[in-house]
């Protein structure tokens, strides 16, 4: 899936409900979007602009409607605190976005790395940026001093989600396993973490809520 072909019908699939939140103008099913195939969440800025996260990279791309290639991108690994001594890069696996006002939160996925893997912390992130509009096309910022790191710690240690504390101890895929895929915003100012696994009776939990940054 990684040709430019495979590329660009997985972008236009995942983006669609993206562009159906911009302000003008409606894509078409001729559309295609070059850039990273791992597209994992996206945000509506503005002027027909949408802000593109990739699961397995720390940069945010700016995608315009009618351009096929991005027209900017925020390099968040330094951040996020993601880059290593050797200069090489650990992944946030950034799953899920939320927009409140002029600001977005992102969230990555507190998945262990494979079936039953190592924890890593770089994983267990709730961070945000803030949409600014200044330049001549609306992009994003980090937003100073927000990153929330204990954010699985703090659900484990509630008694409400004991279910997760055992998930927890497994890896993402495997009935039972712990897996976040999607962030929403609610009108009280609030953010609804969504969860692929566990299923209890092959249902999703309950939401986890928590405050916006």
């Amino acid at each position: 899936m990684h040709s430019a072909a495979g590329m660009n019908i997985l972008l236009r699939r995942l983006r669609c409900a993206a562009w159906a939140t911009l302000a003008a103008g409606t894509a078409t099913a001729q559309d295609s979007k070059r850039g990273p195939c791992d597209a994992s969440a996206a945000v509506a800025l503005g002027q027909g602009h949408v802000v593109v996260a990739d699961d397995e990279a720390d940069v945010l791309r700016i995608d315009k409607r009618g351009t096929a290639i991005p027209v900017g991108a925020v390099d968040l690994v330094d951040d996020l605190h993601n880059r290593k001594p050797s200069d090489q890069n650990v992944e946030a696996d950034i799953e899920g976005a939320a927009a409140i006002g002029q600001r977005v939160d992102w969230i990555s996925s507190p998945a262990r790395k494979g079936q039953d893997g190592d924890v890593e912390a770089h994983r267990r992130r709730l961070f945000a940026t803030d949409i600014f509009t200044e330049a001549r096309a609306p992009s994003v910022r980090a937003a100073a001093g927000v990153l929330y790191e204990p954010l699985l710690d703090d659900r484990l240690a509630d008694p409400r989600f004991v279910l997760l504390a055992e998930a927890a101890r497994h890896g993402p895929e495997p009935e039972g396993g712990l897996n976040i895929e999607g962030l929403a915003g609610t009108q009280d100012g609030s953010l609804l973490i969504g969860f692929r696994n566990p299923l209890p009776q092959g249902r999703s939990p309950a939401p986890s809520r928590c405050s916006a940054t």
